[in-house]
C-alpha cells in the first residue's frame, strides 16, 4: 500500500525508528520527495476502486460455489 511513498521499518527497532523520525524532521529534501510520492500513491485509491473490487472477488466467490 506505501509503495515509495513511505519508510518502512521494523516495529520493535526503536533506533530506525528514530533515525526515520530524526531524519524527516530535519531533510526537508526528504520530507518533500515522501510528501509528493504519498499524493501520487494515494491517487491509486479510491472508495469506488475498493467497491468494484470487492463485488469482483464475492462474484469470483459465488461462481466457484
Amino acid at each position: 500500500v506505501v509503495g515509495d511513498a513511505g519508510v518502512l521499518l521494523p516495529p520493535g527497532d526503536i533506533s530506525a525508528w528514530s533515525r526515520a523520525m530524526e531524519r524527516m524532521s530535519e531533510d526537508e529534501e526528504w520530507r518533500s520527495k515522501l510528501a509528493q510520492a504519498a499524493l501520487v500513491q494515494a491517487a491509486q485509491f479510491s472508495w469506488k476502486k475498493a467497491a468494484l473490487e470487492t463485488a469482483r472477488a464475492y462474484e469470483m466467490v459465488r461462481h466457484r460455489s
